[in-house]
C-alpha cells in the first residue's frame, strides 16, 4: 500500500503516544523528533522529553 500525507500523519501521531514499560517499570516513550527517551514513570519520561527538547530549541537559536 502506498504511503500517502494522512497514512504518514497518522503513523507520526502513532509513533508519539508510544510508550513501553518494563518488568522493572521502566518507561521507555518513542517521540518522532528524540527517539527513545526513559524515566522512572511515565511523567518523569515525558518531563525528559520537555527538557531535551527545549535544550534542542535554546541550541538553535545560539
Amino acid at each position: 500500500m502506498p504511503e500517502t500525507k494522512s497514512s504518514l500523519d497518522i503513523h507520526t501521531e502513532v509513533a508519539r503516544l508510544s510508550a513501553i514499560t518494563t518488568h522493572d517499570g521502566t518507561v521507555i516513550i518513542i517521540d518522532p523528533e528524540l527517539g527513545a527517551v526513559s524515566g522512572r514513570s511515565r511523567f518523569e519520561a515525558e518531563q525528559e522529553i520537555r527538557r531535551r527538547k527545549a535544550a534542542l530549541k535554546g541550541s538553535e537559536a545560539a
